[in-house]
């Protein structure tokens, strides 16, 4: 059996501020194996962003408390101190944020925001080695006259540049994993599939691990390979594509389909919203998180919370109906 390259048991991740808390992530498992692509989907507000920055250790120190074991090669990345997780971060584990305009400093040349990230990691390599590098990675990102925009600032790029910029930037120092947090969001459909094609292309050629967190259920089926379905902070299902989308078991999951404009729907036949709305995160749930939206809820969701329930070799859910003891 293959060694998972990142490996999170148990994840909580909680934020304080003048005495209130807010409970984001609730005890997650994931893996992510070498060269995979898993989609983290759900609404917003479901701790996706809390999960990929808690791996990378960007939260704040000062509002957020992250517990539970986040191993990667061996290492338990928890209780790595700053310094040591800045000889990871960009280098082994790397992340393309939702927004490069505020990701990227917007006081120096694109250039020379690659040539820092890439002589932090590599100390050795000369201002002028560096500069040629970032030049390549510039060029392998699909931006034309590289040697000459190099010397840009960020806010004269369009959005579609600036997002191969902070791609090039996450890569430079080919991390075995990259987290794309919403890679696309705010691009137009063209730039969105030239963006995912790029990304795909460069896993491809580098067998590099993405952990991709998105709305996007068209984007999951197209470029993704497992799919991790989160709520209120906790995991509903984990599903290889195939089985989400063919064979979906938690409720939740079989709304979000149903919820997906068809291009085959009869035009008389409206969309199936999902009723009500996620709950309060400011305290901790009973029971599952989904049950006062769930039209198959039971007496016993609402008072313990569904372990996982392994459905098959690919497929597993946390939910009370697959378990027949509780189906009375």
């Amino acid at each position: 059996m293959t060694t998972p390259l990142l490996e999170i048991n148990n994840l909580n991740v909680h934020f304080s501020s003048h005495g209130k808390k807010l409970y984001a992530v609730s005890g997650i498992d994931l893996t992510l194996n070498k060269g995979e692509t898993l989609a983290i989907v759900g609404e917003s507000g479901c701790g996706k962003s809390a999960t990929a920055k808690a791996i990378t250790k960007l939260l704040p120190s000062f509002s957020s408390r992250i517990s539970g074991d986040i191993h990667y090669e061996g290492r338990n990345l928890t209780h790595l101190n700053e310094s040591q997780m800045q000889s990871i971060r960009g280098k082994e584990i790397s992340m393309i944020f939702q927004d490069p305009m505020t990701s990227l400093n917007p006081v120096l040349r694109i250039g020379m925001q690659i040539i820092e990230g890439y002589r932090k990691h590599h100390p050795g390599v000369s201002f002028k080695q560096a500069q040629e590098y970032a030049i390549e990675m510039l060029q392998l990102v699909g931006i034309p006259n590289a040697s000459e925009r190099i010397n840009d600032f960020p806010h004269t790029l369009s959005g579609g540049m600036r997002q191969r910029v902070m791609i090039a930037l996450a890569l430079a120092c080919k991390p075995k994993i990259l987290i794309a947090d919403e890679p696309t969001t705010a691009l137009d459909v063209t730039i969105q599939a030239q963006i995912l094609n790029l990304i795909k292309e460069i896993q491809q050629k580098t067998q590099t691990s993405i952990m991709l967190i998105t709305h996007d259920l068209s984007v999951v089926a197209g470029y993704c390979d497992r799919v991790l379905v989160m709520y209120a902070g906790k995991v509903m299902e984990n599903a290889s594509v195939y089985d989400l989308f063919y064979n979906p078991k938690h409720p939740y999951t079989q709304l979000l389909l149903k919820a997906i404009p068809k291009i085959n729907m009869a035009r008389d036949i409206p969309l199936l919203p999902i009723e009500g709305h996620p709950p309060q995160m400011t305290f901790r749930l009973e029971g599952c998180p989904f049950v006062a939206r769930c039209p198959h809820a039971m007496k016993i969701c609402k008072i313990k919370t569904p372990p996982a329930k392994k459905i098959s070799n690919t497929q597993s859910c946390s939910c009370w109906l697959y378990y027949k003891e509780s189906s009375s």
